[in-house]
């Protein structure tokens, strides 16, 4: 359970926007990494699945509507 001073600082601080740009920070480079180890090593899949996702993900989320606060740590 989260204390009430976290939950307001989350409520006002942790916009949709910063954990979609943080996705796409971490999504790419995971990707990168997975291509680059199915390439050589061929046991890159699960990096590779995870990078995608992240990244594909956050892309969504950047192109959606963004900025609002994230609501549910009431």
């Amino acid at each position: 359970m989260l204390s009430p001073r976290v939950a307001s600082w989350l409520r006002r601080n942790v916009i949709e926007f910063r954990i979609a740009t943080a996705m796409v920070a971490i999504g790419a480079p995971a990707t990168l990494t997975g291509i680059a180890l199915c390439m050589f090593s061929g046991l890159g899949t699960p990096a590779l699945i995870i990078g995608l996702s992240l990244f594909i993900t956050g892309l969504v989320m950047l192109g959606s509507r963004t900025g609002r606060p994230l609501s549910h740590f009431k």
